[in-house]
């Protein structure tokens, strides 16, 4: 098995999203983001890290 995000036990794909291949990583902690969803405005919040499928890193873990 390709050690792939969308093979790994952390990885969860999003529906609708991209061209279907887009997903969030589970593997730790969401990350803090900001962003202006008007001008004059600033949201923070925090959110899982968004990859696509075929990426890959040092902690794969297949899914069982």
């Amino acid at each position: 098995m390709e050690e792939r995000c969308k093979n790994c036990r952390f990885w969860k794909g999003i529906k609708g999203v991209g061209d279907g291949n887009s997903g969030e990583c589970y593997r730790k902690a969401p990350l803090p983001y900001k962003w202006r969803p008007e001008e004059n405005t600033l949201h923070v919040g925090t959110r899982w890290p968004l990859t696509n499928g075929d990426q890959y890193c040092g902690e794969f873990e297949e899914k069982s």
